[in-house]
Formats: structure tokens, C-alpha cells, sequence
């Protein structure tokens, strides 16, 4: 018992410095039924237990620019999030390790495979993992208050913390997205 209040302490007070540190997301997600996804390198997972998923709120406005593809402008504040992203991660990982624990920061934005985009592991389903939101019909991380308008980076660590549980998808037959994507591209599958 006393092992069990540690961990969720110390998950409690590695979440608060977490957004501290500029974050308006954190949760955590165990990393074992996480392993079954695509992977790189293929074990990847395999020294750490815990996943946390980190997020940051995109401004509203810039997404009202967008008339029928992303803007430069866009492009601009979509660098600075994962910019804003990857440093928080890595001093997340910092704190771990000053704690004892290992980790390590994936980057926001690294594809690793540019014909199939992919990284070394989905930030949208750590972040669903994590109780961050759910997948939505867009096939975007949807979270309940900030909507599609995050971005994520994971952070992986051996630090026994308490993992939060999964949001139940909440988008049933609404199609808000669908009708608000300017070029038609969310078909509403997947949920």
C-alpha cells in the first residue's frame, strides 16, 4: 500500500511540474498494451513501463485562416508547438531522471518513414491511452476541452507511475467535423 501512495504521489507532482514547465495536457499510459503497435525501433517499449502524453492547446484563430490547405502561417505556429513540445519533454525527462528513473523524450513531429508517416510510436494513441480524448472521426486525438486543436509528444520512463484510463469516445452521430472540414476529407469512419 504505501509503495502504491508513493507512485501516486510522486505521478501527481511529475504532473504538476509538467505543466509548470508550459504543458495544458498530461496523463499517463501504461505501456504494455501499447506495445502492440507499429514501433520503431520494435522494442522500443521494452525498458519502460509508463508512457506520459504531453499536449499543448493550439491558438483557434490560426485554424480560421485556413481556407482549402494549411497556410504558412499554420506551418509557423505547428513548428512551435512541436518546438514548445520537445522541450518540455526533455526537461520531463530531466526530472526522471533526477528522480532516479530512466526516460526518454520522443520527438513531436519525427517521421521516420515519410511514404507510410510514421514515427517511433503514435502520440495520438499514447495521448488516448493517457485519457487525453478520444479518436475522432477526423482520426484526430479529440480532447474534451480543447478539441482537435492540440499537439503531442510522449515522454517513455521506467518510474512506476499511476497510468490514467481511456476516455470513452463521446462523438456518436455528431458531424461537426466532417461539415466543418473546408476540403471534405473526414469521411466519418473509425468510430
Amino acid at each position: 500500500m504505501e509503495n502504491k501512495k508513493k507512485a501516486d504521489d510522486y505521478t501527481e507532482k511529475l504532473k504538476r511540474t509538467i505543466i509548470e514547465l508550459g504543458a495544458d495536457l498530461v496523463g499517463v499510459a501504461d505501456a504494455e498494451p501499447l506495445k502492440g503497435l507499429k514501433l520503431d525501433p520494435p522494442g522500443l517499449l521494452n525498458d519502460f513501463v509508463a508512457a506520459i502524453s504531453i499536449g499543448v492547446r493550439l491558438p483557434g484563430a490560426v485554424f480560421e485562416q485556413i481556407q482549402d490547405c494549411p497556410t504558412p502561417l499554420y506551418a509557423a505556429v505547428y513548428q512551435t508547438a512541436n518546438r514548445i513540445l520537445d522541450e518540455i519533454a526533455f526537461r520531463a525527462a530531466g526530472t526522471l531522471q533526477n528522480s532516479g528513473f530512466g526516460a526518454l523524450p520522443i520527438p513531436a513531429s519525427q517521421v521516420l518513414d515519410p511514404k507510410k508517416w510514421f514515427g517511433a510510436i503514435s502520440h495520438k494513441a499514447v495521448g488516448r491511452m493517457a485519457g487525453l480524448g478520444w479518436q475522432g472521426k477526423s482520426l484526430l486525438l479529440i480532447n474534451p476541452q480543447y478539441g482537435p486543436r492540440i499537439r503531442l509528444v510522449t515522454v517513455l520512463t521506467d518510474a512506476p507511475l499511476k497510468p490514467d484510463a481511456p476516455i470513452k469516445n463521446r462523438c456518436g452521430k455528431c458531424t461537426a467535423c466532417q461539415e466543418a472540414c473546408p476540403v471534405g476529407a473526414i469521411k466519418g469512419v473509425g468510430t
